[in-house]
Protein backbone atom coordinates (compact mmCIF):
# COMPACT_ATOMS: atom_id res chain seq x y z
CA UNK A 1 0.00 0.00 0.00
CA UNK A 2 1.13 3.84 -1.26
CA UNK A 3 0.52 7.02 0.55
CA UNK A 4 1.98 10.52 0.14
CA UNK A 5 3.08 12.21 2.77
CA UNK A 6 4.51 15.94 2.99
CA UNK A 7 8.16 15.99 3.15
CA UNK A 8 8.03 18.16 6.19
CA UNK A 9 6.05 15.71 8.42
CA UNK A 10 9.36 13.57 7.94
CA UNK A 11 11.52 16.33 8.55
CA UNK A 12 9.92 17.51 11.55
CA UNK A 13 8.85 13.80 13.16
CA UNK A 14 5.67 14.79 13.41
CA UNK A 15 3.74 11.28 11.61
CA UNK A 16 1.39 9.77 13.53
CA UNK A 17 2.52 7.19 16.14
CA UNK A 18 1.85 4.00 14.09
CA UNK A 19 4.56 1.69 12.67
CA UNK A 20 4.27 1.65 8.65
CA UNK A 21 5.64 -1.94 8.97
CA UNK A 22 3.53 -3.75 11.09
CA UNK A 23 0.73 -1.31 12.17
CA UNK A 24 0.90 -1.28 15.40
CA UNK A 25 2.06 1.25 18.22
CA UNK A 26 5.26 2.83 16.74
CA UNK A 27 7.06 4.25 20.86
CA UNK A 28 10.28 4.44 18.39
CA UNK A 29 11.87 6.71 15.50
CA UNK A 30 14.15 5.53 13.02
CA UNK A 31 15.92 8.47 10.75
CA UNK A 32 15.30 7.59 7.07
CA UNK A 33 16.46 9.34 3.74
CA UNK A 34 14.62 9.28 0.32
CA UNK A 35 15.61 11.14 -3.07
CA UNK A 36 14.09 11.50 -6.16
CA UNK A 37 14.42 8.94 -8.85
CA UNK A 38 16.31 9.70 -11.71
CA UNK A 39 14.02 9.23 -14.05
CA UNK A 40 14.51 9.59 -17.58
CA UNK A 41 17.79 11.04 -16.89
CA UNK A 42 19.30 8.14 -17.67
CA UNK A 43 19.60 8.50 -21.22
CA UNK A 44 21.50 11.31 -20.67
CA UNK A 45 23.98 8.50 -20.07
CA UNK A 46 24.19 7.92 -24.12
CA UNK A 47 26.13 11.29 -24.21
CA UNK A 48 28.48 10.59 -21.48
CA UNK A 49 28.76 10.44 -17.51
CA UNK A 50 29.14 14.14 -17.17
CA UNK A 51 26.39 15.42 -18.47
CA UNK A 52 23.90 12.72 -16.56
CA UNK A 53 25.87 13.67 -13.18
CA UNK A 54 25.62 17.49 -14.15
CA UNK A 55 22.15 17.17 -14.55
CA UNK A 56 21.23 14.48 -11.73
CA UNK A 57 22.76 17.33 -9.23
CA UNK A 58 20.35 19.94 -10.13
CA UNK A 59 17.37 17.76 -10.32
CA UNK A 60 18.27 15.88 -7.44
CA UNK A 61 15.53 16.77 -3.79
CA UNK A 62 16.17 14.58 -0.84
CA UNK A 63 14.56 14.61 2.35
CA UNK A 64 15.90 13.21 5.58
CA UNK A 65 14.14 12.90 8.51
CA UNK A 66 12.56 10.41 11.56
CA UNK A 67 9.29 7.98 10.68
CA UNK A 68 7.38 6.35 13.40
CA UNK A 69 8.36 2.37 13.89
CA UNK A 70 7.29 -0.61 16.15
CA UNK A 71 10.01 -2.80 18.14
CA UNK A 72 8.68 -5.66 15.90
CA UNK A 73 9.12 -3.39 12.81
CA UNK A 74 13.12 -2.62 13.89
CA UNK A 75 13.51 -6.46 14.01
CA UNK A 76 11.74 -6.98 10.80
CA UNK A 77 14.07 -4.12 9.28
CA UNK A 78 17.32 -5.67 10.97
CA UNK A 79 16.58 -9.07 9.51
CA UNK A 80 15.97 -7.89 6.04
CA UNK A 81 19.04 -6.08 6.01
CA UNK A 82 21.42 -8.88 7.44
CA UNK A 83 20.36 -11.20 4.75
CA UNK A 84 20.82 -8.82 1.95
CA UNK A 85 24.35 -8.05 3.37
CA UNK A 86 24.79 -12.53 3.26
CA UNK A 87 23.58 -12.07 -0.31
CA UNK A 88 25.61 -9.33 -1.53
CA UNK A 89 29.02 -10.98 -0.09
CA UNK A 90 27.58 -14.86 -1.40
CA UNK A 91 27.74 -13.17 -4.58
CA UNK A 92 30.72 -11.64 -4.33
CA UNK A 93 32.36 -14.60 -3.54
CA UNK A 94 30.88 -16.39 -6.70
CA UNK A 95 32.42 -13.80 -8.88
CA UNK A 96 35.91 -14.36 -7.51
CA UNK A 97 35.30 -17.55 -7.83
CA UNK A 98 34.29 -17.80 -11.43
CA UNK A 99 37.23 -15.02 -12.26
CA UNK A 100 39.70 -17.27 -10.87
CA UNK A 101 38.54 -20.15 -13.26
CA UNK A 102 38.46 -17.85 -16.08
CA UNK A 103 42.36 -16.70 -15.31
CA UNK A 104 43.12 -20.46 -14.48
CA UNK A 105 41.36 -22.48 -18.00
CA UNK A 106 39.88 -19.22 -20.29
CA UNK A 107 39.54 -21.72 -23.33
CA UNK A 108 37.40 -24.35 -21.73
CA UNK A 109 35.56 -22.72 -19.11
CA UNK A 110 34.99 -19.87 -19.97
CA UNK A 111 31.72 -20.23 -21.70
CA UNK A 112 30.65 -21.83 -18.31
CA UNK A 113 32.08 -18.81 -16.53
CA UNK A 114 30.21 -16.15 -18.04
CA UNK A 115 26.60 -18.38 -17.38
CA UNK A 116 27.50 -18.78 -14.01
CA UNK A 117 28.31 -14.86 -13.77
CA UNK A 118 24.94 -14.55 -15.84
CA UNK A 119 23.09 -16.58 -13.48
CA UNK A 120 24.57 -15.25 -10.15
CA UNK A 121 23.29 -11.27 -11.26
CA UNK A 122 19.94 -12.68 -12.03
CA UNK A 123 20.16 -14.02 -8.64
CA UNK A 124 21.71 -10.58 -7.02
CA UNK A 125 19.00 -8.68 -8.31
CA UNK A 126 16.21 -10.69 -7.79
CA UNK A 127 17.22 -11.29 -3.70
CA UNK A 128 17.61 -7.65 -3.81
CA UNK A 129 14.28 -7.16 -5.21
CA UNK A 130 12.69 -9.82 -2.46
CA UNK A 131 14.75 -8.10 0.38
CA UNK A 132 14.61 -4.63 -0.15
CA UNK A 133 13.98 -2.53 2.74
CA UNK A 134 10.08 -2.66 3.86
CA UNK A 135 9.10 0.76 3.34
CA UNK A 136 10.41 2.73 0.26
CA UNK A 137 10.02 6.15 -0.50
CA UNK A 138 10.53 8.34 -3.36
CA UNK A 139 10.57 12.34 -3.62
CA UNK A 140 8.94 14.10 -5.84
CA UNK A 141 10.16 16.98 -8.35
CA UNK A 142 9.15 19.59 -6.25
CA UNK A 143 10.63 17.97 -2.66
CA UNK A 144 7.71 18.86 -1.12
CA UNK A 145 6.03 15.37 -1.54
CA UNK A 146 7.38 11.98 -0.47
CA UNK A 147 5.28 8.59 -1.98
CA UNK A 148 6.11 6.01 0.80
CA UNK A 149 5.06 2.27 -0.72
CA UNK A 150 4.93 -0.91 1.18
CA UNK A 151 3.12 0.84 4.17
CA UNK A 152 0.73 -0.96 6.55
CA UNK A 153 -3.24 -0.12 5.98
CA UNK A 154 -3.12 1.27 9.26
CA UNK A 155 -0.08 3.83 9.02
CA UNK A 156 -1.66 5.03 5.68
CA UNK A 157 -5.53 5.32 7.38
CA UNK A 158 -3.58 7.23 10.25
CA UNK A 159 -1.61 9.60 7.56
CA UNK A 160 -4.53 10.09 5.66
CA UNK A 161 -6.47 11.58 8.53
CA UNK A 162 -6.98 15.62 8.35
CA UNK A 163 -8.12 15.27 11.99
CA UNK A 164 -5.40 13.31 13.41
CA UNK A 165 -6.92 13.52 16.61
CA UNK A 166 -6.68 16.75 16.57
CA UNK A 167 -10.62 18.35 16.13
CA UNK A 168 -12.00 19.56 13.44
CA UNK A 169 -9.85 21.55 11.17
CA UNK A 170 -10.25 24.46 8.11
CA UNK A 171 -9.13 24.05 4.86
CA UNK A 172 -7.15 27.32 3.20
CA UNK A 173 -8.31 28.88 0.77
CA UNK A 174 -5.02 29.03 -1.02
CA UNK A 175 -3.47 25.95 -1.10
CA UNK A 176 -6.77 23.73 0.36
CA UNK A 177 -4.42 21.96 2.77
CA UNK A 178 -5.99 21.59 6.26
CA UNK A 179 -4.81 23.54 8.97
CA UNK A 180 -6.18 24.23 12.61
CA UNK A 181 -9.09 26.08 13.56
CA UNK A 182 -6.28 28.85 15.83
CA UNK A 183 -4.21 29.07 12.86
CA UNK A 184 -3.74 32.69 11.20
CA UNK A 185 -1.09 31.98 8.95
CA UNK A 186 -1.22 29.01 7.03
CA UNK A 187 2.02 27.10 7.66
CA UNK A 188 2.32 25.22 4.29
CA UNK A 189 1.81 28.46 2.03
CA UNK A 190 1.84 31.55 3.51
CA UNK A 191 -1.37 32.42 3.44
CA UNK A 192 -2.91 34.89 5.91
CA UNK A 193 -6.67 33.74 7.18
CA UNK A 194 -9.20 36.17 7.53
CA UNK A 195 -10.51 36.32 11.66
CA UNK A 196 -13.87 36.40 10.21
CA UNK A 197 -13.63 32.25 9.41
CA UNK A 198 -14.01 32.15 5.39
CA UNK A 199 -12.53 29.24 5.26
CA UNK A 200 -14.56 26.29 5.35
CA UNK A 201 -14.57 22.99 7.96
CA UNK A 202 -13.78 19.92 7.00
Amino acid sequence: MGVRVRAERIEDASLPPVCPVTGGAAPNWQRVRYVSPAGSLVFLLFFGVLPYVIARAITRREVSGRLPISDEGIAIVKRLRRTRRRLGLGVLVAYLALLAVIVEAPRILTPFAVGMAAAAAVGLFSGLVKFREPVVGEVDGSGRWVELSGVSAAFARAVADPTRSTGATLTCPDCAESILPAAKVCRFCGHRLQPTGTTKTV
